[in-house]
């Protein structure tokens, strides 16, 4: 495919399909557009963090999925730092038993840890899923962003935060243009320039005829960067999926 109909595709409602597990698609179609996934739902910086936490432990990208799914729906609904800390560590070892993960009691005390750091120390009150006060904290420094997370919340290191930072650049400017290193394989994967300032300057280039009709409401520029998360997440996926070429064959037809 041309670079152009490359990233057209990767924006499109039909690449998220392609680059997500069976089961998640099957479970999207069972239960409607409201439904929460990783994959294609616009989430919350605190939720953002929590599927980080979720993320970074050593499972197969359909388990993490899997999880994330169970986790921010309803039964559970863990989207807020109140909701997990309501919920008890019981109750969320049910709701990562229930998406019949591994290393369910490690995870579930790790979303309890990060409800109660970020409702006592980094929100402006238990329902905030903003992350605002942390970045006040950092100055909107994203170097001091990680350091405070990492300080903080015990067990998040570089896989978590790099994870993180990839995901909430589009809510967060000071941490754009960031690809992490499982990222930067999958884009290289598709003949994208991996180096984020690189491919930041291609999707500028490319930006006026590319269609950004499926992109979150916002000004130019955080539409901008949400369309480099979607990228760098489309990438990651297809490679994680063994769907890279797939990918690479379905643009070149688009």
């Amino acid at each position: 495919p041309t670079t152009e109909q490359l990233l057209n595709y990767l924006l499109s409602p039909a690449s998220t399909e392609l680059c997500r597990p069976d089961d998640e698609s099957a479970e999207v179609e069972s239960k409607g557009a409201d439904f929460k996934t990783y994959s294609s739902s616009a989430l919350t910086a605190f939720e953002e963090l929590v599927c980080a936490v979720v993320l970074s432990r050593p499972i197969s990208h359909k388990l993490g999925l899997r999880s994330i799914r169970t986790i921010l729906n309803a039964p559970y609904s863990f989207t807020t730092p109140s909701a997990i800390i309501s919920a008890g560590k019981e109750k969320r070892y049910q709701a990562l038993n229930e998406a019949k993960t591994q290393h369910k009691e490690k995870t579930a005390e790790q979303i309890g840890l990060v409800a109660d750091v970020v409702a006592h120390k980094f929100s402006k009150n238990d329902k905030d899923t903003s992350l605002d006060k942390l970045r006040e904290q950092a100055s909107k420094g994203w170097d001091m962003e990680r350091d405070l997370l990492q300080e903080n919340i015990k067990g998040v290191g570089k896989t978590g935060l790099d994870i993180f930072f990839r995901r909430v650049q589009w809510l967060w400017p000071e941490a754009y243009p960031f690809v992490d290193e499982r990222s930067s394989r999958g884009i290289e994967k598709l003949g994208l320039p991996k180096h984020p300032d690189e491919l930041a300057k291609v999707l500028d280039r490319y930006w006026a005829k590319l269609d950004t009709s499926n992109l979150e409401k916002g000004d130019k520029d955080m539409q901008k960067r949400r369309a480099f998360v979607i990228i760098c997440e489309r990438a990651t996926s297809a490679d994680l999926e063994g769907k890279s070429d797939a990918i690479l064959e379905a643009a070149a037809s688009s």
